[in-house]
């Protein structure tokens, strides 16, 4: 009589897990745009009209875009190797940079092009922070050296870091994920921090901010990269200088010996 309700017990405790597993990976997606909602709230800019409505749309979008990527997760396990995400990751930055070309050539600057009005739209504003996040806190005129020469060593460490991780902890779709948006967002930054001399956003959601596809490749990228940190439960947080350093010299000298 006991043996039933034990295996019940058991069954709905394993489910439970299971799924608080998979909803810790979705909600982690929202940890950026509601912290920047928080603020825009605290500097009371969120309640001007439609803003708040086009932040919970934004914040439903990331929503969606965290349970798309949970059910690709459980379905793409496997290890992919750095040269095979990279085109990737080159395709995401033309893809803004396409989006910018068209949007420069038939929108004039300050114009707009509703969408989901009254909330969304499509427009073409030039930012010279080259961050949305740097423009929303009153940030201009950032000195271009020091920005590309920013992006290029946070695009190399993006490389190295996903090959690393790959190596001493596993493969799997988060990291992947991760490292194609996030090297997406940032040598599309590095494109308009050398050619274009700003950032040209266009979609904008009224009375909040108008950001563009980096944008949203970077938010993304964050999200896939909290994602597998809390779905990774090898992932050691106390930090071991002593073991760090056996791991990153045997990871270097297995990349000298020939493959």
């Amino acid at each position: 009589m006991c043996v039933m309700p034990v295996f019940f017990q058991k069954s709905v405790m394993i489910e439970s897990m299971r799924f608080w597993q998979r909803t810790k990976t979705i909600l982690v997606f929202l940890i950026e745009w509601s912290t920047f909602l928080l603020l825009e709230a605290v500097l009371g800019r969120l309640f001007r009209p439609y803003a708040l409505v086009a932040g919970l749309l934004a914040l439903i979008f990331f929503l969606l875009a965290g349970i798309f990527f949970s059910g690709l997760a459980r379905r793409f396990q496997g290890r992919y190797s750095l040269l095979a995400l990279v085109p990737i990751g080159v395709g995401l930055a033309g893809l803004d940079q396409i989006c910018k070309l068209l949007v420069n050539a038939h929108l004039a600057e300050g114009g707009r092009i509703p969408v989901l009005p009254p909330w969304i739209a499509l427009g073409h504003e030039r930012n010279y922070a080259n961050s949305w996040l740097l423009n929303s806190l009153g940030v201009e005129n950032v000195n271009k050296a020091w920005l590309i020469l920013f992006s290029l060593v946070i695009l190399g460490l993006i490389g190295f870091f996903y090959d690393y991780y790959i190596a001493q902890q596993r493969g799997g779709f988060w990291p992947a994920a991760a490292f194609v948006f996030l090297s997406g967002g940032v040598l599309s930054a590095l494109v308009d921090q050398t050619i274009w001399g700003f950032a040209l956003d266009f979609v904008g959601l009224t009375h909040l901010v108008t950001a563009d596809l980096k944008d949203i490749d970077l938010t993304l990228g964050i999200g896939c990269l909290l994602a597998e940190a809390v779905s990774n439960p090898r992932i050691r947080w106390r930090l071991d200088p002593h073991q760090d350093l056996r791991d990153l010299r045997a990871y270097l000298e297995s990349r000298k010996r020939p493959s």
